[in-house]
């Protein structure tokens, strides 16, 4: 059986259908996805909640990023040293946001908290030299963010194929 790790507030949001009900028109859609979605795993018992910050496996910490949404996480893996923290929709302009991360979109439940926590995601990854991965940017969404005065560059990993096969 599959076992699908929630952030609680995330459940709380996407799942109560009085949410959905108070949700802003554009944002209706999403309920119904999440339902379709996620509801038929948590009847199903196959949801295990989480609150904030928690270790879910040996080297996989979840990190609370709301903003975009009110469960929004990141997760940070970790193994022999290394570390890839997924940031996932933390950035939706790459070309904006990057510049000036003050800059949300329409996408954001609530944009203050996006803001704060995107800035603050760009910030530490600047100065840890961290891996990431984020969504909306160019394929393959994995690079560092760079500090540069008062906004950040994004310089992502080449994406290198090695199953180049011998008869080419």
């Amino acid at each position: 059986m599959i076992t699908v790790h929630v952030e609680r507030r995330e459940i709380g949001f996407w799942l109560t259908p009085n949410e959905r009900q108070r949700a802003q028109e554009q944002y209706k859609p999403y309920f119904r996805q999440a339902m379709q979605t996620v509801q038929p795993y948590a009847k199903s018992g196959q949801i295990m909640p989480f609150d904030g910050q928690t270790e879910l496996f040996p080297g996989l910490l979840a990190i609370p990023a709301p903003g975009h949404t009110p469960g929004h996480t990141f997760y940070s893996l970790e193994s022999r040293g290394e570390r890839l923290v997924f940031m996932g929709d933390v950035i939706h302009a790459p070309e904006v946001q990057f510049a000036n991360p003050g800059v949300s979109v329409t996408f954001d439940v609530d944009p203050i908290r996006a803001i704060a926590t995107r800035r603050q995601a760009f910030r530490t990854a600047g100065r840890d030299h961290s891996l990431v991965a984020v969504a909306h940017v160019s394929f393959p969404g994995v690079g560092h963010i760079h500090v540069e005065g008062d906004h950040y560059r994004w310089n992502p990993i080449p994406f290198v194929n090695h199953a180049v096969s011998p008869g080419w």
